[in-house]
């Protein structure tokens, strides 16, 4: 009996032991180099919205702090952690975690594909005018990413200025 009792207790030892494999850390990217032309507080000023119809065309409104009641800014650290406030107040942190597309080599639009807090959202920004002190950024879709069937609404494009 004592034989069958230590086979049995050997049996569960080697089949307990299985390990479970933990996540690795969501790493942020470098903001450095060329990157850092984002680096900076950008405040939202305008986002554009399409209205579709079963007939005709689209129409597009537009909706800006005035309209919509809030504030919204987004501060990327040269660290690659984007800090969201909406009303001065900090709403969520993100990690630039990977870059799949850059170019920084035009006068008129530059522009950076990053993947956030290491899942499959990645976000694109455009820089446009970054040689003067008017520089402004055009995010697709985010950080306002809505589709409202219902009412036949969707975010297209945000737009922000550095402060």
């Amino acid at each position: 009996m004592k034989v069958f009792w230590f086979i049995l207790l050997l049996a569960l030892s080697f089949t307990s032991c299985k390990k479970d494999k933990v996540p690795e850390p969501c790493v942020s990217v470098s903001m450095d180099g060329d990157r850092d032309i984002l680096v900076g507080k950008w405040r939202w000023y305008n986002s554009k919205i399409e209205e579709w119809f079963d007939i005709g065309s689209s129409v597009y409104h537009n909706y800006n702090p005035q309209n919509q009641g809030f504030n919204y800014h987004l501060e990327i650290l040269s660290s690659g952690i984007i800090k969201h406030y909406k009303n001065d107040t900090l709403i969520r942190t993100s990690i630039m975690s990977e870059v799949s597309y850059e170019n920084f080599t035009s006068t008129i639009v530059n522009g950076v594909r990053v993947e956030l807090d290491c899942t499959l959202e990645e976000i694109n920004f455009s820089i446009k005018n970054p040689q003067t002190n008017q520089d402004s950024s055009s995010v697709l879709e985010f950080p306002f990413n809505f589709v409202d069937n219902a009412n036949r609404l969707r975010s297209l494009e945000n737009f922000f200025v550095r402060e």
